[in-house]
């Protein structure tokens, strides 16, 4: 559990002295704010050693090996290269990946 401490709700809680027991011990009650969040049911994959997956890696691979490094003068070339690769990633994911739902049989 995470607690925010710049939170208002953070410094609520309560010592109840006047059920103190002969141990010298006291009850703490602590109010918690639970905040609702949406949860994902889906997630984008592709199924380990299926066609998808050789289909991706090979085409990964080939954008890669074409991809001209031999010649990066300064950080925004570097950070330009990076970011082409990143797209190119990205694109080849979403063509060969596929939605499933997320149950509670789901592997990590």
């Amino acid at each position: 559990m995470f607690l925010q401490s710049n939170h208002e709700g953070f410094d609520n809680y309560q010592i109840i002295l006047d059920l103190q027991r002969p141990s010298d011990h006291a009850p703490l009650t602590v109010s918690i704010a639970i905040k609702e969040e949406h949860i994902h049911i889906m997630k984008q994959t592709i199924t380990k050693n299926s066609k998808e997956e050789k289909e991706f890696i090979k085409e990964l691979e080939e954008k890669i090996s074409t991809t001209d490094i031999s010649n990066i003068p300064d950080s925004n070339s570097l950070e330009s290269i990076t970011q082409k690769l990143a797209t190119a990633t990205e694109d080849l994911w979403n063509k060969h990946s596929k939605y499933v739902n997320i149950t509670k049989y789901s592997k990590e």
